[in-house]
């Protein structure tokens, strides 16, 4: 089966991960930093679900932690690929442009 043929869940080039231990995400520019949690992480990109919206192809500086370990950190330049209202909150995708540490 050709690559194309594949379900659309399989074209993607990381599996994702549903992430079942808090992980609080920090998106941060050059004048605002947002907090949020984390759904979902791939070696690509990631899910965090933010109080209020950015825009679509912004970049930040994200640092992710986990609640349980600060040993378990991310810091990475990403880029904010969707933003959609999901109740009081925004599920927000974003694609890792660098990894920074």
């Amino acid at each position: 089966m050709s690559h194309s043929e594949n379900s659309y869940a399989e074209k993607r080039d990381f599996i994702r991960m549903k992430i079942a231990l808090p992980l609080t995400g920090t998106l941060t520019s050059d004048s605002l930093s947002i907090d949020g949690q984390c759904h979902e992480l791939s070696g690509g990109g990631l899910q965090l679900e933010l109080p209020e919206p950015v825009a679509e192809g912004s970049r930040w500086e994200l640092h992710l932690a986990a609640e349980h370990d600060q040993r378990a950190q991310l810091r990475a330049l990403v880029e904010v690929v969707r933003c959609t209202a999901s109740g009081t909150n925004y599920s927000t995708g974003l694609q890792i442009i660098e990894v920074l540490e």
